[in-house]
């Protein structure tokens, strides 16, 4: 095992990976809470010319924001033959670190290696997860326009149903911040049920003002139903 010293700072974050997997504030503020404490924490690992990091995102923004960029850490350090197999490795490496990958985050992971020349049997050996599983994760995806960006491929969450399968990067980037991985019935069934319980209150100003604007929505969608059923 080769390992160094290094500033945090001189270490490079992948700007795919970290699209991939984004940094999650919640879990940096945790990690600096038990840096704080004393916890000793995995090395990241890094390719060792460039110092681009295949797994430690969350521990080294920690660090940066604990410590300052001058801090020197220790990184385990390797040598990958391609692209494909340093995602390869950082999709393994954070699949079983402690900070394990969530549904949206395995199916971008495995559409990018897809992309790299990687079957759909090679996946499903790394994630210990069924080939038709990859299956359904790599073909449950949009096309991403806008943005001044080329044109991407992109999985998304459970749910939606987007007619043309083009969304914009906007709405893209709202989906995967926002939205929960399931259909429209369960999430409308749960405000049903809250509703019939009186679990949501009327002095609970924030959420009677999302209710309202949802009711504006919903008699829209049924307005314009009944015009296609006129035609």
């Amino acid at each position: 095992m080769d390992i160094q010293r290094v500033q945090v700072s001189s270490l490079v974050f992948d700007d795919k990976l970290v699209e991939i997997r984004p940094i999650n504030p919640v879990f940096v503020s945790r990690y600096r809470q038990a840096m704080r404490q004393g916890a000793k924490f995995p090395r990241p690992i890094v390719e060792k010319k460039t110092l681009i990091l295949s797994s430690g995102n969350h521990r080294v923004t920690a660090y940066l924001e604990e410590y300052g960029p001058d801090h020197l850490i220790d990184v385990e350090v390797r040598t990958y033959a391609s692209q494909r197999e340093r995602f390869r490795d950082a999709a393994e490496e954070n699949a079983k670190c402690g900070n394990p990958l969530d549904g949206i985050s395995q199916r971008r992971f495995a559409n990018e290696l897809l992309k790299l020349g990687d079957t759909a049997e090679d996946i499903s050996r790394l994630f210990d997860v069924s080939v038709k599983r990859i299956e359904e994760w790599c073909g449950h995806t949009v096309i991403v326009t806008g943005g001044g960006k080329k044109n991407e491929v992109m999985p998304i969450k459970r749910g939606p149903k987007i007619e043309g399968g083009k969304v914009t990067r906007e709405q893209y980037e709202q989906h995967i911040e926002h939205d929960r991985g399931m259909p429209a019935s369960p999430l409308a069934n749960q405000l049903s049920r809250w509703l019939d319980n009186g679990w949501i209150k009327a002095e609970d100003e924030k959420s009677v003002e999302a209710l309202r604007e949802l009711s504006d929505k919903i008699n829209t969608f049924f307005a314009g139903l009944k015009k296609k059923v006129k035609v």
